[in-house]
């Protein structure tokens, strides 16, 4: 693995700029917060994504297809594979969601979990972690979220040479402070 020398950091002119803070939105956890049926877990497909004044386009923060679903237990966390970058808040967002429950072998049969949109604003969102509740036909998901002030977004580069059996990589960074509620 190799890692560039934080001392001698020289930004890629082609790919990179300079980054400003500004207030962005960080989500911490989805949890499945209920299902109406006796079932031990689900499969769960579709997808949870934010829109930004930065980029108006889908920026997934769970992306599933039905051939792929992930299996979840009520009350546990749902594996988040985004976003792919900050979700930048100096204006209100667009958090999307449309998840499902498969059934069985047709599209049909399956069950809507939440389908629809929050908008999200930067004036009434808290600086610390909170959670809300997305409900919909046939369950919910609790998210917990919140503003990050004067955040600046990075992207580390990290290369692998070589592999010599298994590999199992999981990367994670924060610098700052998330104020906790009173």
């Amino acid at each position: 693995m190799r890692v560039s020398d934080p001392a001698n950091c020289f930004p890629d002119q082609k790919r990179c700029r300079v980054h400003f803070e500004c207030d962005m939105m960080q989500i911490f956890s989805l949890k499945l917060a209920n299902v109406p049926m006796n079932a031990s877990s689900v499969q769960l497909y579709g997808y949870i994504a934010a829109r930004d004044y930065l980029d108006s386009s889908l920026n997934y923060i769970v992306n599933r297809s039905r051939d792929n679903p992930l299996m979840v237990r009520q009350g546990s966390l749902i594996e988040m594979t985004g976003p792919k970058r900050g979700i930048t808040m100096t204006s209100p967002l667009l958090v999307e969601y449309d998840i499902r429950i498969k059934k069985g072998e047709q599209e049909d049969y399956d069950l809507q979990l939440i389908d629809g949109a929050t908008d999200i604003c930067e004036v009434t969102t808290p600086s610390h972690p909170f959670t809300s509740r997305i409900n919909g036909d046939c369950g919910a998901v609790d998210i917990t979220l919140a503003l990050v002030v004067n955040a600046v977004e990075a992207t580390i580069d990290v290369i692998v040479s070589e592999v010599q059996s298994g590999f199992n990589l999981s990367l994670g960074s924060y610098v700052g402070h998330i104020r906790e509620s009173s």
